[in-house]
């Protein structure tokens, strides 16, 4: 019998994965649980593809062999996460699970030099009662380039957690997956933006933190002064 997975998950890995599974024959999707958007691009994939949108509950009632949860926006409750024993897989990206909780992308470019860990990465990981700290699978890392973007830098991970998907697929499939990666030494959680945070004690830290909060759709970064917000962006003297 085959084996069967539904998708919680939004945005454009999500899509691809969905997309790339459904020509793994071995494997059968039975629920897909995407945003009310239908712009959103697993959603409008879904759809085209002929499977009907389903909310979290819904997908559980199918009783799928697993749940991948891919970009899914919302937390996974106590109860949804018994009602699966164990078996809802996440992918966050953050290596080792460093960064906890929303805008890891951004966390990580701005924790760069203060950690000295110029890096940043996807880990997929076992959903557990404790957000974002289940039992780690496979990650995995790339550089933080000094002109990377939040934007530039979530492209690079979103990349890096395809290839870790499918890499990992089967033996997640089979259950067979023997030893664990620990979690990073130091973890930081985060569940806001706070563009209050910015102390300037240098001149490189405004650079960063422009950089760490520049992604397409989002309120750009600013500092306040008094009653007022100076917005920030960034320009490179190359295009003048």
């Amino acid at each position: 019998m085959l084996k069967t997975i539904a998708i919680a998950g939004s945005k454009d890995l999500a899509k691809r994965i969905f997309e790339n599974l459904l020509s793994c024959h071995e494997y059968k999707i039975i629920g897909i649980c995407a945003p009310d958007d239908i712009d959103d691009p697993l959603h409008l994939s879904a759809v085209n593809n002929r499977y009907k949108i389903y909310n979290f509950k819904e997908i559980i009632a199918l009783k799928p062999d697993i749940i991948f949860s891919i970009n899914y926006w919302k937390i996974i409750s106590l109860e949804d996460i018994q009602v699966m024993e164990g078996r809802i897989v996440n992918i966050h990206h953050s290596y080792r699970l460093m960064f906890r909780g929303r805008y890891s992308t951004s966390y990580a470019i701005l924790y760069a030099k203060k950690n000295n860990f110029p890096y940043h990465g996807t880990t997929i990981h076992y959903i557990d009662n404790e957000l974002d700290k289940g039992k780690i699978i496979d990650s995995r890392r790339c550089p933080i380039a000094l002109n990377d973007t939040a934007w530039t830098l979530f492209k690079k991970v979103e990349d890096l957690a395809f290839e870790m998907f499918f890499d990992n697929l089967q033996r997640i499939m089979e259950n067979n997956i023997k030893n664990f990666i620990p979690l990073a030494e130091k973890q930081f959680f985060f569940s806001k933006r706070n563009n209050l945070e910015l102390t300037i004690d240098n001149p490189e830290d405004i650079y960063d933190f422009v950089r760490a909060w520049s992604f397409p759709d989002k309120p750009r970064p600013y500092i306040k002064s008094g009653d007022y917000r100076i917005y920030l962006s960034l320009e490179s003297e190359k295009n003048e």
